[in-house]
């Protein structure tokens, strides 16, 4: 296999020879483009949406894989592996943007984060859309393609409002989908988010659970017992869960030697690195890489 991570286009480069940090195409031009890329697990520096208005397939997402449903929303956060398999002449709308596009118009990475749509460490939910929540998004959608095809004054800042109002009408059909008596928020809960929000900065560079306890201003028998208690797993299991994964998307998009992932996750020996990827897969790292590059090609 060739090095996949030099076939994945920047953001920067998707718009011919302009420099763009949002873009937004139909699935059909997506599809008539047949980028190689596309066609094997990849991952992108930028945010993704696709809503899938009528196709069938399956969408594979940090290695789970996932029925492609009409009238679906995907979001795909910085860094995720996915691949979309599907039938041909889909319908559908793709979005993408960058950290900075919401920042230049003075949407705070804050806002995104509390919105839970896109990736936290392990989660991943698409929404499934209702008859009645179609409508307004689409209306949104539509305001979004009309304001790229044009080239009039605060264009950018126009497409990135009706991308807030978008995404914030997503979020409503999310909270729709909970169920009626699901648990109210409490404290647990919010340090699960705090958690999972640190985790996923430092899970690279910090190991331990001290580490993670220390900075929530909490023990750690005390942190691992919320845990426990909120997501069935301690913080030991969680941060080892977050390095498996960030191993398992470097074995498949990129060429990294062992010893180089090994670095680039923190472990200052190689061997200890290759123990623990056995340990916690049942499998050694390069025998992972070939029989996930074997599923794809």
């Amino acid at each position: 296999m060739k090095n996949s991570r030099a076939k994945i286009p920047q953001l920067a480069l998707l718009s011919g020879d302009k420099p763009v940090n949002f873009l937004c195409k139909t699935m059909q031009q997506v599809e008539e483009e047949e980028n190689e890329h596309l066609h094997i697990p990849h991952r992108h520096h930028y945010y993704t949406i696709i809503w899938i208005e009528k196709a069938a397939g399956t969408h594979h997402i940090d290695f789970k894989s996932y029925p492609v449903r009409n009238q679906t929303i995907y979001f795909i956060g910085p860094e995720q592996v996915h691949l979309l398999q599907i039938k041909p002449h889909p319908k559908g709308r793709v979005f993408l943007f960058t950290p900075e596009f919401l920042e230049i118009h003075g949407i705070p990475p804050q806002f995104l984060s509390g919105l839970g749509l896109f990736f936290a460490c392990d989660e991943f939910t698409p929404i499934r859309l209702k008859q009645s929540q179609i409508p307004l998004l689409k209306n949104y959608a539509d305001q979004i393609f009309l304001e790229s095809e044009k080239d009039e004054y605060l264009q950018q800042e126009a497409i990135a409002t009706w991308l807030k109002l978008f995404l914030i009408a997503c979020k409503r059909s999310k909270a729709e989908m909970a169920a009626l008596d699901a648990p109210p928020q409490n404290a647990r809960s919010k340090t699960v988010r705090e958690f999972k929000s640190l985790l996923e900065k430092k899970f690279a560079a910090q190991h331990k659970v001290h580490y993670y306890a220390s900075e929530l201003h909490l023990t750690p028998n005390y942190l691992n017992e919320v845990l426990r208690q909120e997501t069935g797993q301690s913080a030991k299991d969680l941060i080892q869960n977050r390095i498996i994964l960030e191993a398992r998307r470097l074995a498949t998009y990129s060429e990294n030697s062992l010893k180089e992932t090994a670095y680039q996750l923190g472990f200052d020996d190689p061997s200890h690195f290759s123990k623990f990827f056995r340990n916690c897969t049942r499998t050694g790292y390069s025998n992972f890489r070939q029989q996930i590059r074997k599923i794809y090609l």
